[in-house]
């Protein structure tokens, strides 16, 4: 610009307002396509993966009604300590963008176990996220739950119970923010 105003000669001194008015118009456009992009990328965040909230404690009939009919169902005796087994009805549902078990014990849901693609097609990647508040809105949770981290490890992450169920543990890669297995727990009695 300093070339053109003050080298080129006397036209461009008389025209001095209209170059600096062209100049200021074009930045201005290009601000405003810049705001734009970063409106576009908030758009662009993910969808929930599922509604975890609303599989708290139900019964196998309810769920069924939500979900369908498992692909398969599993009896187990599952230990949850060395010295306890407790028999567990597993309903398991795999759909295209995830696996999911549901643990069923004494009529209800107790936990659920959220896999990613990764876990029957190694070649799919895992589940993302961004934040801790971006992760939890990936299972339906609203942001007042405001969920707090008590463990963490370059493997894991584990929060405190949260709104309407016992408690998250999730395991992936800490560092990359992905993670391949969510476990929901909504009764943690039943595992102690």
């Amino acid at each position: 610009i300093y070339y053109i105003i003050f080298k080129r000669g006397w036209w461009f001194e008389k025209n001095i307002n209209y170059h600096i008015y062209f100049y200021s118009d074009f930045s201005l456009v290009g601000c405003g396509s810049n705001i734009k992009g970063k409106e576009q990328v908030k758009e662009e965040k993910q969808q929930a993966l599922l509604e975890i909230g609303k599989f708290n404690e139900i019964s196998p009939d309810e769920l069924v009604k939500i979900m369908g009919e498992p692909t398969e169902k599993e009896n187990v005796n599952l230990s949850v300590t060395p010295s306890k087994k407790i028999p567990i009805i597993y309903y398991n549902y795999k759909k295209s963008d995830m696996y999911l078990e549901f643990l069923i014990y004494n009529g209800k849901i107790v936990r659920l176990n959220l896999h990613s693609p990764t876990y029957y097609d190694s070649k799919k990647p895992n589940f993302h996220y961004q934040s801790y508040q971006e992760l939890f809105e990936l299972f339906g949770v609203p942001k007042e739950s405001n969920p707090e981290l008590i463990v963490k490890t370059p493997e894991a992450l584990r929060f405190k119970p949260v709104e309407k169920f016992g408690e998250v543990y999730i395991l992936g890669d800490t560092e990359k923010k992905t993670f391949w297995l969510a476990k929901i727990t909504y009764d943690l009695s039943v595992f102690k």
